[in-house]
Order: structure tokens, then C-alpha cells, then sequence
């Protein structure tokens, strides 16, 4: 999946699955330019710490979220820290949720 900041999907999965995993990146397209912030919040709580990819030196990083009971999930992409939404160009790799 790609997405640009800001920007977001929502998914209705009332409770169904237990896992969520990605591999989230800057697009390589871009980089070296792109500074994004990804999150991802289950039923209005955020179910980790805002991840920042930086097109210059941020690797891609791999996710594995507790999801089970969720009912609403939500990825979010907002501006990094230049505030700007230039290039901000997010992959999400391998997304897939687990039961």
C-alpha cells in the first residue's frame, strides 16, 4: 500500500483478527527526501508510538501490532518535523492482517 501525508485508511474489522504486520518505509522513489509520521490507532487508542521515516537515513522498519478485539484501525501518514508535504510518499510493504 502507498500512502501520502497527510492521509489515512480506515478499516472496519469488528474484533476479527489478532495481528497486524507491515514493513513501512519511505518510498524509495523519493528518498532522498520524504518526512513522514505513521501511526496506527485501534478504537481511538494508539496502539504504538508514531513511527518517523526521514528519506535520508531512515531504514524501513517492521511492524507487528496486537490488534485483537479491534473493531476500528486506523493508519494515519501526518507531516514529520519540516512540516511540509513534500515527498512524503509512505509504503506500507507486506501489510496483512492475522487471525
Amino acid at each position: 500500500m502507498g500512502l501520502h501525508g497527510p492521509g489515512g485508511l480506515s478499516y472496519k474489522l469488528d474484533g476479527q483478527y489478532a495481528t497486524f504486520v507491515s514493513t513501512v518505509g519511505i518510498d524509495d522513489a523519493v528518498r532522498p527526501n520524504g518526512d513522514a509520521n505513521v501511526s496506527f490507532v485501534g478504537d481511538g487508542k494508539p496502539l504504538c508510538e508514531p513511527i518517523r521515516l526521514h528519506g535520508k537515513d531512515s531504514p524501513q522498519q517492521d511492524v507487528r501490532l496486537k490488534i485483537a478485539g479491534v473493531k476500528s484501525f486506523v493508519i494515519r501518514v501526518d507531516f514529520g518535523r519540516d512540516g511540509l508535504d513534500f515527498a512524503d510518499h509512505v509504503d506500507l510493504a507486506n501489510a496483512r492482517l492475522l487471525k
